[in-house]
């Protein structure tokens, strides 16, 4: 199982919108910044991995007697 840990920062007192998110995989002592959390999503989970163009064709019915 993976491990992450997410930080949260507020950087300005005075501009509280302004925030720096931060999330650390645990395993991999890896610190990475995002700024939503689609962002945070793509980072946690990756890419896409199957398109349209690359998905394996159906298995093919062989007809018995």
């Amino acid at each position: 199982m993976e491990s992450y840990i997410v930080r949260i920062y507020r950087r300005d007192h005075y501009k509280p919108v302004e925030i720096a998110w931060v999330v650390e995989s645990v395993e991999a002592e890896k610190k990475q910044a995002f700024k939503s959390m689609d962002e945070l999503s793509r980072i946690l989970y990756g890419p896409e991995k199957t398109t349209s163009s690359k998905r394996k064709k159906p298995a093919q019915n062989f007809k018995t007697k």
